[in-house]
């Protein structure tokens, strides 16, 4: 009984957040509009500025403030990408290997992860991988994901020791009278989520790293959702969280 009423506050949790995440699709799809045209001209006249700075025709303090100012435009045109996705009609589905996408978003992370000192490994025991479902919108679930966990972790930069760890599984789940699921599990060793943030984390806007947007697990789960999987959040067995995605 405690399993289900925990199960039970656990959909009512994520409905909630659902209904929310469709107003900020309704949202982000009317200010993406508003905001594209003018932040591409911004990064236009940059990059033309970047150039003028190679090639020494302004001062190197002022390339310097021109570099740093386009890495912002970038970190707000990821921002607006991803309040967009949320407001995008599915994309035709079509048949995919959920380990190869895994790769590739391993793959992606990879430098990030060893400027952070932080390991990850592989364990993919599914003995079937094929969904069905928008492959690019499931590589940006598990890109926020994976990004996530490796940003939590911890590593010993005293020592030079590798110490942060993010473990990622995959394993075969039945579903009640319906066609067989894949698992995803993404492990990491950081501090954990606090009890009282696990039913927020989902809901668009909310955020506890600084300079975040609050958006990737909201749309991460209206994403999952809509491919007739779940995620939800749990506790590592020793420290840390542990996400859980089911296709």
């Amino acid at each position: 009984f405690r399993v289900m009423a925990g199960r039970i506050r656990e959909m009512l949790a994520q409905v909630e957040a659902g209904r929310q995440t469709a107003v900020l699709g309704r949202f982000a799809v009317e200010l993406g509009h508003e905001i594209r045209n003018p932040l591409t001209s911004v990064k236009l006249n940059l990059q033309s500025l970047e150039r003028d700075a190679r090639e020494g025709r302004i001062p190197e303090e002022s390339g310097a403030a021109v570099s740093m100012s386009l890495r912002e435009v970038h970190r707000l045109d990821q921002a607006l990408r991803t309040a967009l996705r949320v407001g995008r009609p599915a994309a035709p589905a079509r048949t995919y290997s959920v380990h190869a996408i895994l790769d590739e978003s391993v793959a992606l992370l990879q430098s990030e992860a060893t400027s952070r000192q932080v390991v990850i490994t592989r364990d993919n025991s599914a003995v079937a991988d094929c969904a069905r479902g928008d492959p690019d919108a499931v590589r940006g679930v598990f890109v926020n994901v994976l990004l996530n966990a490796i940003q939590a972790t911890a590593s010993d930069a005293d020592t030079g020791r590798l110490t942060g760890h993010v473990h990622v599984a995959t394993s075969m789940a039945a579903q009640d009278a319906g066609p067989s699921a894949i698992v995803v599990m993404i492990r990491d060793d950081g501090p954990g989520i606090p009890a009282d943030l696990k039913d927020r984390v989902f809901h668009p806007f909310f955020t506890t790293k600084q300079g975040g947007t609050g958006l990737g697990l909201s749309v991460s789960l209206q994403t999952v959702q809509a491919l007739g999987g779940s995620i939800r959040i749990i506790d590592a067995p020793a420290r840390g969280a542990e996400v859980v995605i089911t296709l």
